[in-house]
């Protein structure tokens, strides 16, 4: 048996056991490598030490607990598990982030929940992502947290539109909230233009980012 941390070299299943006790190790990296370590490996006796890990809190560390999972042929057992699985692809920003986003939104109101404890998430591709997917869900239980996502400052301009832009697939029920943010814009980071940017999305109007002539048409509309 020869393994290796560092370099992930394996040569028999005989390493199974002490990778699966490697995934609970207080350092980051050696999780992420036993985890590749399990996938290449292929042992079933690893499936529920990796399901288990899913749950953990570093979006690295997830993400590669999935792909090993995937390596492994692992086909979910409930829907809870699913979740859990497509919540760590979304740490992927490229082709498996998007069908992990496109999944979540099939799933609709089950992944709802588990999508708000993303938007918490440390790693801004992971909170962006879930933002999408509950744009695509539609559910307005995810209108205050995603507003609680824009005010994170340290939030970069193209990720503060796509949280505006999930704020606007949500439609009519987002109006109320992006005119807040817009007479709350200088608080929020200067985010004035994605929330007009919004509000023209839904509404096909154009005020620019007066929050006052908002006001007025948006209780003009809700008048009629």
């Amino acid at each position: 048996m020869e393994f290796c941390t560092g370099t992930r070299e394996i040569k028999d299943s005989r390493a199974v056991e002490p990778l699966i006790t490697a995934l609970k190790d207080e350092n980051s990296l050696v999780r992420v490598l036993a985890a590749l370590a399990l996938g290449e490996i292929k042992d079933s006796r690893a499936v529920e030490p990796l399901i288990l890990a899913l749950k953990g809190k570093d979006s690295d560390v997830r993400l590669n607990v999935a792909r090993a999972l995937k390596e492994l042929n692992w086909q979910a057992k409930s829907e809870e598990e699913q979740i859990a699985y497509l919540i760590a692809i979304l740490k992927d920003n490229e082709t498996e982030g998007r069908k992990a986003i496109e999944a979540l939104a099939k799933i609709g109101k089950p992944a709802v929940e588990p999508l708000i404890l993303a938007l918490k998430d440390e790693d801004t591709d992971v909170r962006v992502n879930a933002a999408g997917a509950l744009g695509k869900i539609k559910d307005r239980r995810a209108i205050k947290p995603l507003i609680e996502t824009l005010k994170d400052l340290n939030m970069d301009s193209y990720s503060s539109l796509k949280i505006v832009s999930a704020l606007s697939e949500m439609g009519k029920p987002a109006i109320e909230t992006l005119i807040e943010i817009l007479k709350d814009k200088d608080s929020l980071g200067g985010f004035g233009a994605n929330a007009a940017w919004g509000l023209r999305a839904i509404t096909g109007q154009d005020f620019g980012e007066d929050p006052i002539k908002w006001q007025k048409w948006w209780e003009e509309s809700k008048a009629k």
